[in-house]
């Protein structure tokens, strides 16, 4: 069973690069399993054509991505961004990549050069402030999500990964305060599932037994994912 810390991190990049989303949405629309070695022989022809073709090596990284190469899609996506340097959405596609890899520096470098290309991008800080959570810079990662927060208050997954951040930090009560408003500001029934979930865990840590209990009660009505093992957040 995936981890509801993972499944949201994997839907929130799934969201923020629409490009992905619609390439991996086609087989649902055609009713066809997808052929990933049909996807990189065709973007393989395009390239031929014009070397100079971004989008064609965006789409043969993504094929490579979902038959699990990662560094051949990495490579795609850098020449991808070679060729057009302003696309925000390559940076996020490669700086994933490099984040699944567990190569944090790279990750962070991608979101950087996002940053500067749109710095009123909160998503590309609060994807940056989870990958200073990972490496442990808990300071720098609760920077970047309060500045995605200052430049989109609505947005829950700032809340959210700022509140994993405090809980490293051991400050749980902020943590539950950023749940809270997470909870507060979020309009997806999914994202709701994930942010009980996750606030239980919290409440369970600090021996509150009746808020745990209610919080995981309204998880288990809103995903099918919950499961009692698997509370405690990573």
């Amino acid at each position: 069973m995936v981890s509801f810390s993972r499944l949201y991190e994997m839907k929130n990049i799934i969201i923020t690069l629409t490009l992905t989303l619609l390439i991996a949405l086609s087989p649902m629309i055609t009713g066809c399993s997808p052929n990933y070695d049909s996807m990189i022989a065709d973007s393989t022809k395009a390239i031929e054509k014009n070397p100079d073709d971004a989008e064609a090596y965006r789409k043969r990284a993504s094929a490579w991505e979902e038959k699990g190469d990662y560094d051949q899609a990495i490579a795609d996506y850098s020449k991808a961004i070679e060729l057009d340097q302003r696309d925000v959405n390559l940076y996020y596609l490669r700086g994933y990549l490099y984040s699944e890899k567990g190569d944090y520096d790279q990750a962070i470098a991608d979101c950087t050069k996002a940053i500067e290309i749109n710095p009123d991008d909160a998503k590309a800080y609060y994807f940056r402030g989870n990958l200073y959570r990972k490496k442990g810079d808990y300071d720098q990662a609760i920077a970047d999500c309060t500045k995605a927060i200052k430049i989109d208050r609505d947005d829950a997954n700032a809340y959210y990964f700022r509140a994993r951040a405090w809980e490293k930090k051991g400050n749980i009560d902020k943590a539950i305060k950023d749940c809270g408003k997470a909870l507060e500001v979020n309009r997806q029934v999914w994202l709701d599932a994930i942010l009980y979930k996750y606030r239980a865990g919290l409440w369970l840590k600090i021996g509150k037994d009746r808020r745990y209990r209610e919080d995981l009660a309204k998880a288990q009505e809103l995903s099918d994912y919950v499961d009692d093992n698997q509370v405690r957040p990573d």
